[in-house]
């Protein structure tokens, strides 16, 4: 999909390829907290969670790998670091599980 470093059109992509790492990418990502989603972050209520989320502009980080935990590159840019569960989830599972909440608080809570 990305032969041509882009789908879609050049003055629209829908996805595009970068040559950045992390650290270079947050600096163009205006937020005012990274949060990392991780199995060894502070356990708080995922509906909480999101209300938190929701009230500012955040970059919400997830770990992608089979094993082990972030680096320490990465780690300097997280500002915090919370679980959904107690127990370990898939990246994907963790994504789907903070939006289902994301959209319930934006929805649905008071």
């Amino acid at each position: 999909l990305l032969s041509k470093g882009r789908v879609g059109p050049k003055d629209r992509p829908l996805i595009k390829e970068m040559d950045l790492d992390l650290a270079a990418l947050m600096k163009n990502i205006p937020s005012k907290r990274k949060i990392a989603l991780s199995e060894k972050g502070k356990l708080l209520d995922p509906l909480k969670l999101a209300k938190e989320i929701l009230k500012e502009d955040n970059v919400i980080i997830v770990g992608g790998f089979p094993h082990g935990d972030f680096s320490k590159e990465v780690r300097r840019i997280i500002d915090e670091e919370f679980s959904l569960c107690k127990e370990v989830i898939s990246a994907s599972a963790a994504i789907c599980m903070l939006f289902s909440y994301l959209f319930y608080a934006l929805r649905w809570s008071t």
